[in-house]
């Protein structure tokens, strides 16, 4: 990133994990790596606690699939939405990036300018899709 989208961002490390040993085994490794981004409030690193979850043994099975895809499923759509409540109140943008995405140079400045054209435009828009993929984050 350019100093000027560091400036402009917030990268929240999402550690989707309830195991404390294991959770503050990788917080110590992100801090490690960039202790600078970390001090100066570029990165911040959370995770829930185990209370967060539901007792995964009372979900209903649906759509046919197994009760580890069922559980699979609603700890992510439960993971998502406790990062995206975190998120919200911390700044007008919200970009998810799995941990193994590259990203090209000026990511953030070109997905910022088409989000602000849009709304200078006064297209209306909900999610702004940069991934033939589909939402691989």
């Amino acid at each position: 990133m350019t100093q000027e989208e560091e400036e402009d961002v917030l990268i929240v490390v999402f550690i989707a994990e309830t195991e404390e040993e294991y959770v503050n085994q990788v917080a110590n490794e992100v801090r490690d790596h960039f202790l600078e981004e970390v001090e100066v409030g570029l990165i911040e690193i959370i995770a829930p606690t185990a209370a967060y979850y539901p007792d995964w043994n009372t979900l209903r099975v649906t759509l046919g699939d197994s009760r580890e895809r069922v559980k699979w499923r609603s700890k992510q759509n439960l993971d998502f939405a406790f990062l995206m409540m975190y998120a919200q109140p911390r700044g007008m943008f919200y970009i998810q990036l799995e941990d193994d995405i590259l990203v090209k140079p000026q990511f953030v400045s070109t997905m910022k300018t088409i989000a602000l054209e849009r709304i200078a435009n006064k297209q209306q828009w909900f999610v702004l899709d940069f991934c033939q993929l589909g939402f691989i984050g």
